[in-house]
């Protein structure tokens, strides 16, 4: 019998903000200073919410969702898992 075995969810939308941040920029090929320069977000800031933390402004979403050339809703969408795993019993 094969049991689906999720990994954690993440709790917030602060959680959701940073999976997808470092998801795009990776895609992108930024590094974080990059993104900075491109967003107006120091790259500290961008940095503290890869890591989940701090709690982003109106002002702080809009120019790294511009930055990365992505809409706003992007950013909080709760992310989908991209592969299951599977534990034999």
């Amino acid at each position: 019998m094969m049991k689906n075995v999720t990994p954690e969810k993440p709790e917030s939308f602060g959680q959701y903000i940073a999976i997808h941040m470092k998801n795009f920029r990776r895609e992108y090929g930024l590094s974080q200073e990059q993104l900075s320069e491109r967003s107006g977000v120091p790259r500290s800031t961008i940095a503290s919410l890869e890591r989940g933390e701090g709690n982003p402004t109106l002002q702080v979403l809009v120019g790294i969702s511009q930055g990365l050339g992505v809409e706003m809703s992007a950013l909080l969408q709760k992310p989908t898992p991209t592969a299951a795993l599977y534990k034999k019993e």
